[in-house]
């Protein structure tokens, strides 16, 4: 686990920033002050050319829409049994408007049931 979260949490954000070899990295990193952004760690890139920073934010959904594919039967059948033997999890990957790759990580529990049984009437 990267950043431990309870079920109930805001959505979180993982970022990560190309840092060059003389950023400072004592006790610092991107977003800490302004966005309160908590450090996951660093990858050091490879001829000392820097790091690369992962840093996670908390924070709830902003509006917004997401198109998706209309899911087959059997795909709503295999959803709907595993909903009803515990939390149904998923991650969607798309791209954002500005570039960015988005993985969303669903969690959902039995109380998707119903919307899925209408789904396979």
């Amino acid at each position: 686990m990267l950043v431990p979260t309870s079920a109930d949490a805001n959505p979180t954000t993982f970022s990560l920033f190309i840092e060059p070899p003389r950023a400072n990295l004592d006790n610092s990193w991107p977003g800490k002050n302004a966005d309160g952004t908590t450090l996951v760690g660093r990858i050091p890139l490879a001829a000392c050319a820097g790091t690369c920073c992962v840093v996670a934010l908390q924070q709830p959904l902003q509006p917004g829409r997401a198109d998706f594919a209309c899911p087959t039967y059997d795909e709503l059948r295999w959803m709907r049994d595993v909903a009803a033997r515990g939390p149904l999890v998923t991650t969607i990957i798309g791209e954002l408007s500005d570039g960015a790759i988005a993985l969303i990580d669903l969690r959902a529990n039995e109380s998707v049931l119903p919307t899925l049984d209408s789904a396979l009437e």
